[in-house]
């Protein structure tokens, strides 16, 4: 598992290049496309850097539309990244992965009633 250094648990210069090769991240890019998170529509260039200054007003209130196509939108962004930064890794550490895994988890008004 990839550690971070005293800056914070998923700061680039801790981890660089070798997050690539990491299990999780792995498991993580292939999870999102098998479980279709990722497909045609792309939002505006601005969309993720907004949602790390806004975590909460962002991911912590979007309905399970507007999650994927966030999601959508690391997956695409993480595939043309220059090998020198991650958009999933600065998700991480603005928290905005971490609130929408939790949101996933346990948020009930996100899925249909049966």
């Amino acid at each position: 598992m990839v550690t971070g250094n005293e800056e914070g648990p998923y700061q680039w210069d801790a981890i660089g290049e070798r997050l690539f090769d990491e299990y999780e991240y792995q498991l993580l890019i292939k999870a999102l496309y098998a479980c279709g998170w990722v497909c045609d529509d792309l939002p505006h260039d601005d969309f993720l850097p907004q949602v790390n200054r806004d975590v909460e007003g962002t991911v912590g209130k979007w309905g399970l539309s507007q999650l994927r196509l966030y999601l959508h939108t690391l997956m695409r962004g993480e595939k043309w990244c220059d090998g020198n930064s991650s958009v999933v890794l600065e998700a991480f550490d603005s928290g905005a992965l971490w609130t929408v895994a939790d949101r996933l988890k346990n948020d009930e008004s996100l899925y249909a009633s049966v």
